[in-house]
This record gives structure tokens, C-alpha cells and sequence, in this order.
């Protein structure tokens, strides 16, 4: 067989399956505004991407605003109901929140800051449910005149 014959009856099935089928027509996609982050003390800047628990609930971070224009990480009902489950002060326990968090089965939420911590260099935290936030670790900062590498 040629290449034209082949195509040709590529071609052919392809119309069949869709005639057989039945071609949906286009829906016209909505879009509903749940949130606008303002600022302060609910946060602003939402750079990351937010998770969503079995019940329906969205979970996320700001890289500013807050009580100290530190960021945030809330807590957003599927109504739009805000919760400000954290509100960084930018000392050691971090500093703008620029990736989101993981939740654990317990309910925890994990992530890091970009700045702030001990040696201002980022921090990996944990947030209850209750708002209550841990620092699990304090980054160090690279020692002078070192070059950091990509791995």
C-alpha cells in the first residue's frame, strides 16, 4: 500500500468512530471567582498551586500579606469561605511561603519559605489544623564566595 491509501483509510475510520459515536458539541466553559486575595490579613500573591482534601476544602499559600505582609497558608471552603490558618511573621519561622504544602492523613501541612529562618535562608515547616506551625528545619546559607550548583 502506498502512504495515501494508508491515510486515506486512517481517514475513513476516524469518520466512522466519530459518526458512530456521536459527536458532542463544544460546552462554553464557566468560570466562578471563589477568593480575590486582597491583603492584608488574608494574604496576597497566591503563586502556588492549592491542594483539595476529601472534603472539598482548598489549601494554599501567599507569598506576601498577612499579619506582617510574611505570607500565609489558609484554609478556602468550597463556598469561599477564607481561613487563615497561619500568618508568617518573617523571623525564624520563615518568610514568604513561594511553593505550596502537602497534607498529611492527620491533617498537617508541610512546606517551605523562601526566606527567613535562622540564617534567613528558607525554612521547612509544619501547620496543624489548629494553625499551630513547627519549623522542621532552618536552611543555612551557602558559605561566601561558594557557587551553588544545579543537581
Amino acid at each position: 500500500m502506498r502512504i495515501e491509501q494508508i491515510q486515506h483509510i486512517g481517514l475513513v475510520w476516524l469518520a466512522w468512530a466519530l459518526a458512530a459515536t456521536g459527536v458532542a458539541y463544544a460546552q462554553t466553559a464557566t468560570e466562578k471567582v471563589i477568593l480575590s486575595f486582597g491583603n492584608f490579613p488574608h494574604g496576597a500573591n497566591p503563586y502556588a498551586p492549592v491542594i483539595r482534601d476529601a472534603d472539598g476544602n482548598f489549601y494554599g499559600t501567599t507569598y506576601q500579606g498577612g499579619q506582617a505582609n510574611a505570607g500565609v497558608v489558609y484554609k478556602l471552603s468550597a463556598s469561599g469561605q477564607q481561613t487563615v490558618l497561619y500568618s508568617f511573621t518573617g523571623g525564624a519561622d520563615g518568610l514568604n511561603p513561594y511553593s505550596g504544602v502537602i497534607r498529611s492523613s492527620t491533617g498537617n501541612l508541610y512546606g517551605t519559605t523562601y526566606q527567613g529562618g535562622t540564617a534567613n535562608s528558607g525554612v521547612v515547616y509544619r501547620v496543624s489544623p489548629s494553625g499551630q506551625e513547627n519549623v522542621l528545619y532552618s536552611f543555612t546559607a551557602a558559605p561566601t564566595g561558594a557557587t551553588p550548583t544545579r543537581a
